[in-house]
C-alpha cells in the first residue's frame, strides 16, 4: 500500500491525497495505479498504466499466450501449446481470455481463466475462430467457415443459442463490437476486395463503411465510439494502420513509411490509445500509438514472433 500525495507547486496546495493498494510482491502494479490516479484526477479519465495487454508469441513450433503490462514489460507465459493459439480477446472483466485454439485438430474457440488457469473448450461449433466478447459480457461474436464460405455468428457468452448473424456468399470475418453492444464491424469481400461493414447485433442488411483501399481487415470498435481501427494495404502493398469515422467514413492514417507491416490494431480501454504489431526495426514489435500517429512507442521488440496483440481491462 502507498499513500499518494499531490501537491501542485504554483498553487500552493494539496490537490489529491489517496490510499492506493496492490497485492503483496507487485511494486510494478502498485506504481502504475498511483500514475492512474493521477492522470484520473487531471483528466477525469481512467489512465491505462494498470491494464494489461495479451498476446500469441510463436517459439519454433511452441505457440504461447503471453501477458504484459501496458508498458511491454513484466511478460508472462499463461499458457504454453504445441498446437496453434490464435486471436486472443478479453472478457470485459478481464477474468478470461478468449483464444482459437487448434489443440482439437480444427479451430475452435476456447477461454484461459485467468484465476486458476483453466483452459477449457467454449463452443463446439467447428471451424469457429477470432471470438470476441460483446461490451457487457453476455454474448461472444465470431465467424464460422463452411468451405469457401465463412459467416459471422452470435451466441451466449457460454456458446449455447448460436445463430448466425450474415448469410452472405462471401467471407465474412473479424467481427468487432460497438461499445454500446448495438452493432458490429465486420470484414467481407462480398463486394470483391476485404471491406469493413456494420450490421445490427439483431442481424439485418450490413452498410459498407469503407470504399478507399482494396485490402481492409482487422478492424477494432473504439470504447468511446467514434472510430474504428483497421488494418489497410495500400498501393506499395505495405500494411498500415488506419483509423475510420463510424459516422462519416473519413478514413485517416495512423501510420506511414515505418516498416512494410504495422497491423492488428487494439484499443487500450479509454479509447485515447492504440496498440499493434510492426516490423519497423527488423524483428517483430509492439507499438502504442495515439489514434493520429502523432506519438508511436515501441514497448516490446526481439521477444519472438509476436501477433495479435489485444489490451485488456485495468486491472482490478
Amino acid at each position: 500500500a502507498a499513500e499518494l500525495v499531490l501537491f501542485e507547486v504554483r498553487a500552493g496546495r494539496e490537490a489529491l491525497r489517496k490510499s492506493v493498494r496492490a497485492p503483496a510482491g507487485e511494486p510494478r502494479l502498485l506504481g502504475h495505479r498511483i500514475a492512474d490516479a493521477i492522470v484520473t484526477y487531471y483528466t477525469r479519465e481512467p489512465g491505462v498504466f494498470s491494464s494489461r495487454v495479451a498476446t500469441v508469441r510463436r517459439n519454433g513450433s511452441t505457440f504461447d499466450l503471453v501477458l504484459l503490462d501496458a508498458d511491454g514489460k513484466n511478460p508472462r507465459v499463461l499458457l504454453s501449446e504445441k498446437s496453434i493459439l490464435l486471436a486472443p480477446s478479453w472478457r470485459p472483466d478481464g477474468a478470461e481470455i478468449l483464444v482459437t485454439s487448434y489443440r482439437g485438430g480444427r479451430p475452435e474457440l476456447w477461454t484461459y481463466r485467468l484465476a486458476d488457469r483453466g483452459f477449457r473448450r467454449l463452443v463446439a461449433i467447428p471451424n469457429a475462430m477470432g471470438g470476441v466478447y460483446s461490451p457487457d459480457g453476455k454474448q461472444i461474436a465470431f465467424p464460422v467457415t463452411e468451405g469457401a464460405n465463412s459467416d459471422v455468428w452470435v451466441s451466449a457468452a457460454d456458446g449455447s443459442n448460436a445463430r448466425k448473424l450474415t448469410r452472405e456468399p462471401a467471407l465474412d470475418l473479424s467481427p468487432s463490437w460497438s461499445p454500446d453492444g448495438k452493432r458490429l464491424v465486420f470484414v467481407s469481400d462480398r463486394a470483391g476486395t476485404p471491406q469493413l461493414y456494420l450490421v445490427s447485433a439483431e442481424g439485418g442488411a450490413p452498410r459498407r463503411l469503407t470504399f478507399q483501399g482494396n485490402y481492409n481487415q482487422t478492424p477494432a470498435w473504439s470504447p468511446r465510439g467514434d472510430l474504428i481501427a483497421f488494418t489497410g494495404r495500400d498501393e506499395r502493398k505495405v500494411f498500415d494502420v488506419f483509423v475510420v469515422a463510424v459516422d462519416t467514413g473519413r478514413i485517416s492514417r495512423v501510420t506511414q513509411d515505418q516498416g512494410r507491416t504495422n497491423e492488428e490494431p487494439s484499443w487500450a480501454p479509454n479509447g485515447r490509445l492504440l496498440v499493434f504489431k510492426t516490423d519497423r526495426g527488423g524483428p517483430p514489435a509492439l507499438v502504442v500509438a495515439d489514434p493520429k500517429g502523432e506519438r508511436q512507442t515501441v514497448i516490446v521488440q526481439g521477444a519472438g514472433e509476436l501477433t495479435a496483440p489485444v489490451w485488456g481491462p485495468v486491472t482490478p
